[in-house]
């Protein structure tokens, strides 16, 4: 699971949540070696017999190709992972993008929306006054209905005007 769904207390007036979303990043420094060796010996061995047959610029390209692999492979490396982070206290809704906007939203105004275009595809928005923001980007569409329910259940119940306690803000860590 790549999010961590946090119960707040202490340090605000009233219980809160903080949500933390990460991208999963399934490839290792040490497996994008791996794909790297792999891709350049496969590329070498093809352009090896059209250097036998006398056309040697095709190895030129070939080590171009694996030369721009690498590169791609080491930019995906430095590149950090897609992070967004909502959360809610005293009735402010606080969403921060990995992208680097940060939008505040009363609680009590603010509608989650909920598009499923197909049964594969859900996307979620936090809707306050005319904007909408995209939210859980960077995850699985399992991940999407479960946070989806939690947002939603924690924003009926501060527009019904009660403290959110731990009804559903365990911590469940990153899984």
């Amino acid at each position: 699971m790549a999010y961590q769904f946090l119960a707040r207390s202490a340090g605000s007036q009233r219980d809160g949540f903080e949500l933390r979303m990460q991208a999963n990043r399934s490839l290792t420094p040490r497996s994008r070696t791996h794909i790297w060796l792999a891709g350049s010996v496969v590329l070498l061995t093809f352009s090896l017999r059209f250097v036998i047959l006398g056309a040697w610029p095709v190895a030129i390209f070939a080590l171009a190709d694996i030369a721009l692999l690498g590169c791609a492979l080491l930019a995906f490396d430095r590149c950090p992972a897609m992070t967004e982070r909502l959360s809610l206290d005293d009735g402010v809704l606080n969403l921060c993008g990995g992208d680097g906007r940060a939008v505040s939203m009363p609680a009590y105004w603010t509608r989650l929306e909920t598009v499923e275009r197909t049964p594969l595809d859900l996307s979620l928005w936090l809707r306050f006054r005319g904007e909408r923001y995209p939210l859980g980007m960077c995850l699985a569409l399992h991940e999407r209905r479960e946070v989806a329910a939690r947002i939603g259940r924690a924003l009926d119940t501060c527009r019904e005007g009660r403290a959110i306690s731990a009804f559903d803000c365990r911590e469940t860590g990153i899984r």
